[in-house]
């Protein structure tokens, strides 16, 4: 890992860390960024960010990746109602 990616995912981590409980990982594998998030009990998220943020692109992605983290937990652990459902 190039000295700079190492920064770029030292930065991503500290970001996640203000939003997110839980275990943060964060390596580049193959040329793409893969951010794993273990909040015990089984929960593990993963998701991989194509292109290597620039400093600007720091808080965009982790915005987009506490989002998408939220979307999974509410997927994995909440019921949703029909859409036809009346209550």
């Amino acid at each position: 890992m190039e000295k700079y990616d190492f920064i770029k995912c030292m930065n991503l981590h500290k970001k996640l860390k203000n939003k997110i409980k839980g275990g943060i990982f964060i390596s580049i594998e193959s040329g793409q960024m893969a951010i794993n998030i273990n909040a015990g009990k089984g929960v593990r998220y993963r998701s991989y960010i194509n292109q290597l943020p620039t400093k600007n692109d720091i808080d965009k992605y982790a915005d987009y990746i506490e989002r998408d983290y939220r979307k999974f937990i509410e997927e994995k652990y909440f019921i949703k109602k029909e859409e036809n459902e009346n209550g």
